[in-house]
């Protein structure tokens, strides 16, 4: 189990260096590999496919934001989050999951963002999180970008 956390942990670390860097990531095809008769059902079950992992429309987010049902997560690095954030987010980098997603309340929708388009690093967030229990965790759609230019309600030094 150690181990899984501990190869979940280092993937979400390498997705999360990937969401921050401001290069284009290069994509590589690469071919499933036959799964060993003798794999248990949990083996089959330890690489979520990302299209598996719930996601939130800006809309729903909106809604969520409005009414005080959700608590926003930014998985960006601390020199984003200082500039830039989705107001009242706390901050969570997949760096510091380990140690830190305990300080999550439950009880609430978790809505996760970062910076791209395509949500790598909120995704994975939202997949140690399930991973950890809590299962009620989204991916914000279009992340802090089209939150930021649907006007919607930022913090920090330059929140617009």
């Amino acid at each position: 189990m150690r181990l899984i956390l501990s190869l979940l942990m280092l993937s979400a670390l390498a997705i999360g260096l990937a969401c921050n860097s401001a290069a284009k990531p290069t994509i590589t095809k690469v071919e499933p590999t036959k799964q060993p008769a003798a794999a248990s059902q949990a083996d089959n079950h330890s690489h979520t496919d990302d299209k598996s992992i719930p996601r939130i429309t800006l809309e729903e987010a909106k809604k969520a934001f409005d009414t005080g049902t959700a608590i926003f997560v930014d998985t960006r690095d601390s020199s984003s989050y200082s500039f830039s954030r989705i107001k009242g987010a706390i901050h969570l980098p997949m760096s510091e999951f380990a140690t830190g997603w305990q300080k999550i309340s439950k009880g609430k929708k978790i809505i996760a963002y970062c910076s791209w388009v395509d949500e790598h690093t909120s995704i994975g967030l939202v997949q140690a999180l399930n991973k950890n229990g809590i299962l009620d965790a989204y991916a914000l759609k279009g992340g802090t970008e089209d939150w930021r230019k649907a006007g919607f309600p930022m913090d920090g030094t330059s929140p617009k």
